[in-house]
């Protein structure tokens, strides 16, 4: 009798690690989404599609963007968090030069919309279609299914000098202006060219002998902050 409650625990212990080693070499299930390429989390960060197929985007070991990386998915890719997930996409955004005053071209997430100046600098990260992460900031997404909204230089440049501002001081090279001086000229020139006269001026010549066109003012006066 014990040497059957024996063999029938025997039986049990061998079964019980067979059922062990089954656990332990059984592949994870794979689920779409963001993933580590190691343990360390230092590799690369990347979207993966299914199994079998290479990365649709992601950061790579030089956690720069890319589109069109290469690298199959294997058991060792780990599973990103959603923190960690955020964190990289706001990274990347503050990287780009995403703020408060960028002017932003908004098209590739709303078709008709037209480049506008954001609004704001406040990032909120949240759910989407696909990847399920989206970013928003200034009214809009700038980041969602693996696109990003496009920064528009809007840099002026004129007579071969950008335009900087430095508090009210408006320079182009070593030439200086407050900014309360172009507007007042804009101003007087905006009125002397409307429709009720049948006479307009079409620019103005500083003692410097720099010629500034009507169209180029309005172009200064749009930029100052």
């Amino acid at each position: 009798m014990e040497d059957k409650q024996i063999k029938k625990l025997e039986d049990s212990v061998l079964k019980l690690q067979e059922q062990i080693e089954q656990l332990k070499n059984e592949k994870p299930k794979f689920e779409e989404g963001w993933y580590w390429s190691d343990n360390d989390k230092d590799g690369w960060l990347v979207y993966y599609e299914d199994e079998i197929s290479h990365p649709k985007y992601g950061f790579d070991w030089d956690n720069d963007w890319s589109s069109g990386l290469t690298g199959e998915y294997d058991s060792g890719c780990v599973k990103a968090t959603d923190k960690e997930v955020e964190e990289a996409l706001i990274k990347e955004a503050k990287k780009r030069g995403f703020k408060e005053g960028a002017y932003v071209d908004w098209s590739t997430h709303y078709m008709k919309d037209k480049p506008s100046k954001m609004n704001s600098s406040k990032l909120c990260c949240q759910l989407e279609k696909g990847d399920r992460f989206g970013l928003r900031m200034g009214g809009g997404v700038i980041y969602a299914n693996g696109k990003w909204a496009e920064i528009i230089d809007t840099t002026l440049e004129i007579n071969g000098y950008k335009m900087e501002q430095d508090g009210d001081i408006i320079k182009f090279g070593c030439a200086k202006f407050h900014k309360f001086d172009l507007r007042f000229w804009h101003k007087i020139l905006k009125h002397k060219t409307s429709k009720s006269t049948d006479r307009y001026i079409k620019s103005i010549t500083l003692d410097s002998d720099v010629t500034i066109t009507v169209k180029e003012l309005q172009q200064i006066v749009d930029n100052i902050k």
